[in-house]
């Protein structure tokens, strides 16, 4: 503005609204709800976090899968030697 009187007067009239007590708590209020809030988020969501639980159920299923083997009776193949070695013990 060229016209310092009517400059001051304006700047006068915002430092006032500024300063005056409704109007800084409205401010102060209208901040606080514009402000963000973070809240928890969804682990199921985070794909590192399902990474990881992903892995531990596949090292889960190969361990079951591996005590189901070795439980689990099954032929062997013998040789000729190895049977007649046997029978010897036997007799």
């Amino acid at each position: 503005m060229k016209d310092k009187d009517r400059q001051a007067f304006v700047h006068s009239k915002m430092e006032a609204i500024q300063l005056h007590a409704a109007a800084t708590e409205k401010i102060r209020e209208r901040k606080s709800l514009a402000a963000q809030s973070f809240k928890k988020r969804n682990l199921e969501l985070c794909a590192s976090t399902r990474a990881v639980k992903m892995k531990k159920e596949r090292d889960e299923k190969r361990a079951e899968t591996i005590l189901a083997v070795e439980q689990k009776p099954h032929n062997q193949m013998i040789s000729l030697y190895e049977k007649q070695k046997a029978d010897m013990l036997k007799e």
